[in-house]
């Protein structure tokens, strides 16, 4: 089931980000609410008031870091982070294999029909065309607002800003691609190996991209 209103007894957008005791969990924990669901795994905690209150009746959360677990067993694997990254990779593929495709029939036509030549080119344009406009809408634009690319959504994870737990936003989401890229250019390529290495011993499981954009990724729990 999904986090939201039924589960969590709150209504969307009637509680402000933060911790509260969610319905259904283990009394003397609290979860995440980044403002529409529920992010992550219950943790250590005490809040005032009952669990399952609804966002306008639950207060301000009262608790210490003594002996509190912070939702680092929720970051998202190495492993699901590249199914994710392949499975978005897969998306494009056909695009980009079908411009090549009609890009070498057009050189092979020469010679022959003026129109047909001229019509493979359009072809492989507008599929040229197609793979960096999927790609944008699927990793910047979708991915700034839900926090989610096709390939996250797969594999049931999720992109958040590490300090609110909400969606890291277009313009963070554009940022850390922009560094990877340019990295990468200043780095003759190492930089993309390296980033997408490094979750393997970084304690939060982050990209060097993250660290830098202050962003993590999660596994995102259903309720």
């Amino acid at each position: 089931m999904d986090t939201g209103t039924e589960s969590s007894g709150m209504a969307a957008g009637s509680a402000q980000p933060g911790w509260y005791a969610a319905q259904g969990d283990p009394p003397g924990t609290l979860r995440y609410w980044n403002g529409s669901e529920w992010i992550g795994e219950p943790v250590p905690g005490n809040a005032v008031g009952e669990p399952g209150a609804t966002a306008t009746e639950a207060p301000a959360v009262e608790w210490s870091t003594s002996g509190l677990v912070q939702p680092s067993t929720n970051y998202a694997s190495w492993g699901k982070r590249v199914a994710a990254f392949l499975i978005d990779l897969a998306i494009l593929v056909p695009f980009m294999a079908g411009a090549v495709a009609s890009f070498d029939a057009a050189d092979a036509a020469d010679g022959g029909s003026v129109d047909a030549e001229s019509g493979l080119w359009i072809v492989g344009f507008v599929l040229f065309l197609a793979f960096f406009v999927v790609s944008f809408i699927n990793s910047i634009i979708v991915h700034g607002i839900t926090g989610q690319t096709l390939g996250k959504r797969v594999m049931k994870t999720m992109l958040i800003e590490e300090s609110s737990g909400n969606s890291p936003g277009i313009g963070r989401v554009f940022a850390r691609g922009l560094l990877a890229t340019i990295a990468g250019q200043l780095t003759f390529g190492i930089f993309p190996i390296l980033d997408r290495l490094w979750p393997l011993w970084d304690g939060k499981n982050q990209r060097i991209a993250d660290k830098v954009t202050s962003t993590v990724v999660v596994n995102k729990t259903s309720r």
